[in-house]
This record gives structure tokens, C-alpha cells and sequence, in this order.
């Protein structure tokens, strides 16, 4: 258990599915949509950059993301743009500047985008509270409520993680349940001079979609150890996934920091927050939660 917060804000990142350019703070998504339901569709996120049609009208702005096509450097792709958000390492320049940024391995995730369960949870991450599990791709959704004859289609790979709130069932959690990962440092970080980097994938299930102040955050915790202790010494999380959000729709959200000198390692949070404790709590909803990168951008 943590025995000092001192909690210190850097950046975090949001989900805005308009994905227009940022300010000081600012963050965008990008979305996996889909329209008949499932968990699966139409990837904007592709692995590279096709330019668009050649033959399209270079005055038209094909794409709807309000930049025409003689200005767009793909005009296929509504995310992609000048100025638009740039998710470092992932083979799209979504920016146009010509250079997908290096997202270099910082102490690689174990089990990144959880194929692995063990018992039913994640393999190499730790939980808190007691809202989590291991969501098998191709299984039923089972809701509070009982069966829901839904499939659950993961982003990739064997499943996903879903989270919810514990209403209060961890002494210690507050309705907050926590999935995470340690990353310890690997003696040439200077925690002042490095950024750190995570983004992810979420979706929200119209089964069980997020309720009055239920609110999905993915982030990043500076901790310090001191005698055995442990203290947040600067955390940033993405703005959260709440009500507003669409359902059956995977989501990219994003956050990043540089820490204090303080800092002896990092951990990388998924955090459902359930501000109302209890079994009336009216703060209702699952996430699932895939794809998670982490490192250091150059």
C-alpha cells in the first residue's frame, strides 16, 4: 500500500473521437468503429499510410477531417493530417511531417496485449480491488445481470482485460479498481530528461455500458521506494472514458510523463474509477482494455 500521495501532474492524454489539433493537454482517439453491434470494425489505425486516391479531387476533403486533399497527406484517412496527434511507433504518420516517431522499448510490458490468463486474469499484471478479469475472444459477455448471449470480440490476439468498480470491496480501494505493471529502471534513464509514453485501446459494451460518474483512465505512475515503502511521486492519466463515449467502439487513449528525480521505478496504471461506493452505487459499467504500448519517446 502506498503511504504518501504526492501526486504530480505532467500530461495526460485524451480520447476525442474528432481528433482535431492539440493545445497544452489536449488529446485525441482513434477508433476501431463498427456498426453492426460487435466489438469489430473498421480500423483507422493503419500500419501505413496509402496517400489516398490519386485520382481524387485535390480541392475535396474526401476524409471529413477538414483539411483538403492537395493538403492532406492521406485523404483516406480522417486521422491523419497536419498537426494531427502522432502516436509515436506505430508505422502511421499521422501528423504529415514525413516521421513516424520512435517509441524505443522502456523495459518491455510483459503480456502487452493480454493473451495470457491464468486462473482467469492477466498474466504479469497486478490487480487492485476486485472488479477484473480475463475476457477470452470468442467467449459470451456475462454481465452483473447474468447472461447477455453476446460474443466478445478482442482488438487482437486471445482477449482482452475487463475492468469495472469493486463497490468498495477492497478496505483500501475506494470503488477505485487498479490493473498494473512495475517498470523498473535500467540504470541510464534520468528520470528528469526522460519522457515516458503509454497508449491503449479501450471499448465500452453496450451489454454493460458506463453509468452516472463510472469513469476508464490509462496512465502512468512516478513511485518512489523508501524502506520498504512506496510513494506516487508524479502520475499522469489520459481524460477518462465516461458516459459520453460511444459503445462497441475500440478507443485510443494516451498519457505521458517525465518524472521527478526522485522517482526508483514506474508503474503503468488501468484505473476504473466507481466514485460511489456500495452495493447502490449507481456507478455501473464494464471496460474491456487492449493493445497496451509503453516507452520512451526520442
Amino acid at each position: 500500500m502506498l503511504s504518501v500521495w504526492m501526486i504530480l501532474m505532467w500530461g495526460c492524454g485524451d480520447k476525442s473521437e474528432t481528433d482535431t489539433a492539440l493545445e497544452s493537454g489536449d488529446t485525441v482517439t482513434d477508433a476501431d468503429t463498427n456498426t453492426d453491434g460487435s466489438s469489430q470494425g473498421s480500423d483507422t489505425d493503419t500500419d501505413s499510410s496509402t496517400g489516398g486516391d490519386p485520382d481524387a479531387d485535390p480541392n475535396v476533403d474526401a476524409d471529413g477531417d477538414g483539411v483538403v486533399g492537395s493538403e492532406d497527406c492521406d485523404d483516406s484517412d480522417p486521422y491523419t493530417y497536419p498537426d494531427a496527434m502522432e502516436f509515436p511507433g506505430d508505422g502511421v504518420d499521422q501528423n504529415c511531417d514525413g516521421v513516424d516517431p520512435l517509441l524505443k522499448e522502456a523495459r518491455p510490458l510483459n503480456n502487452p496485449s493480454f493473451d495470457l490468463d491464468d486462473g482467469g486474469v492477466p498474466v504479469d499484471w497486478d490487480g487492485f480491488g476486485d472488479g477484473y478479469a480475463w475476457q477470452q475472444d470468442g467467449s459470451e459477455i456475462v454481465t452483473p445481470a447474468g447472461s447477455t448471449g453476446q460474443i466478445f470480440d478482442a482488438r487482437s490476439g486471445n482477449g482482452s482485460l475487463k475492468i469495472w468498480g469493486d463497490y468498495g470491496t477492497s478496505p483500501f480501494g475506494n470503488g477505485e479498481s487498479i490493473v498494473s505493471q512495475e517498470i523498473l529502471p535500467n540504470g541510464t534513464w534520468i528520470w528528469t530528461e526522460t519522457n515516458f509514453w503509454v497508449d491503449g485501446w479501450v471499448m465500452v459494451h453496450d451489454s454493460n455500458p458506463l453509468q452516472a460518474d463510472a469513469a476508464y483512465s490509462l496512465g502512468i505512475r512516478c513511485v518512489k521506494e523508501f524502506y520498504g515503502s512506496k510513494s506516487v511521486v508524479g502520475e499522469a492519466f489520459s481524460t477518462p472514458v465516461t458516459t459520453v463515449d460511444s459503445t462497441n467502439t475500440w478507443m485510443r487513449v494516451w498519457s505521458e510523463i517525465v518524472c521527478p528525480g526522485e522517482t526508483s521505478l514506474l508503474e503503468v496504471v488501468v484505473r476504473f474509477e466507481q466514485p460511489t461506493t456500495g452495493a447502490d452505487s449507481p456507478d455501473h459499467g464494464t471496460v474491456f482494455v487492449d493493445d497496451i504500448a509503453f516507452g520512451i519517446v526520442e
